[in-house]
Formats: structure tokens, sequence, C-alpha cells
């Protein structure tokens, strides 16, 4: 039963997470937004372990740190998909020097 309840907590912690940077004015290049951002969502995950380790739906050093790593990927995937997007539009088709460019472009 233990298992199950990280589980439980992790989807919840994760739905909220991924919710709580909306609506957030983040000005800047695309690659400083998608940071900021990281950082934000980044500490939104930690304070939802907090929340639930009070709470107690998470009990154990294993399962905080299974909800922090879990949450991790799911943070990056959310907050780097516009630049992602925007890479493969401008990579259709690719080309290495379309790619070069684009990457020294975030410097």
């Amino acid at each position: 039963m233990k298992p199950l309840s990280g589980l439980i907590a992790l989807v919840v912690g994760v739905a909220l997470i991924a919710l709580s940077g909306e609506g957030v004015d983040l000005s800047g290049d695309p690659v400083s937004k998608a940071f900021d951002r990281y950082e934000l969502e980044w500490r939104a995950a930690a304070l939802r372990g907090a929340e639930e380790l009070e709470k107690e739906t998470i009990k154990t050093e294993q399962e905080i740190q299974e909800f922090l790593a879990n949450a991790q990927p799911v943070i990056r995937r959310g907050v780097f998909k516009e630049i992602a997007t925007r890479e493969a539009e401008l990579l259709n088709p690719w080309t290495a020097e379309k790619h070069i460019e684009i990457l020294r472009g975030y410097q």
C-alpha cells in the first residue's frame, strides 16, 4: 500500500506542478524564459514534496526522492517545449548548418 500512496502523491503533485506556472509573465528570450520557468517549477515541486511529507502521504526517504526525481523530466519537457517546437520548425528539413546556426544563437 505504501508504494501506491507514493504513486498517487506523485501523480497529483506533478499535475499541480504542471499547472503552477500558468499565467506567469516571464520576459526575455526563449532560453531565459525556459530556465526561469524551470526554476519556478522546481521550487513548486520541492514545496509540494514538503507538503506531502507533512501530510504523511509520502513517508520515506525513498518515496520523497522518487517523487522529486519523477517530477524533473515532466518539468523539463514542459518548460523546454517552446524551444523544441521552434527548433523542429526551423530544422525542417534538417541540415548541420541550420542546427549550428540555431545552437550558436543561444549564446
